[in-house]
Formats: C-alpha cells, sequence, structure tokens
C-alpha cells in the first residue's frame, strides 16, 4: 500500500538577502516592495534596516 507523507516543512528565505540587498542596490525593487515582503514574512525587519539603511516602520492601519 502507498503511503505518502505530506509534512510540511518551510522553506528559509533568510539566505536571500544578498538577491533582495543586489536588486535594491540596482534600482530593481524600491523601499515599497522590501516593506510588502516584511509584511508577509518573506524578509525580516533586521535585513529591510541593513538593506535600506532605514527603520522598518509598521504601516498605519486604516480605520473603516
Amino acid at each position: 500500500m502507498l503511503s505518502l507523507d505530506l509534512n510540511f516543512v518551510p522553506f528559509d528565505l533568510t539566505n536571500c538577502y544578498k538577491v533582495y540587498e543586489d536588486a535594491y542596490k540596482n534600482s530593481w525593487i524600491g523601499k515599497e516592495e522590501l516593506r510588502n515582503d516584511v509584511q508577509i514574512n518573506i524578509l525580516p525587519a533586521s535585513e529591510y534596516k541593513k538593506i535600506t539603511g532605514d527603520d522598518y516602520e509598521e504601516p498605519a492601519k486604516s480605520a473603516k
């Protein structure tokens, strides 16, 4: 009988720092794209600061 092990192991994206750094330095991406990636947990806020030189600030939540 076929048995599948479907345990999810998250991929560690923190090693992508150099790719983000190069893309930012070459103006392929900007601070807005980096902020979006921090919000969706692809890029740590500490790496945002290393890349841009600015502290990452959570965007203000709009009141509805």
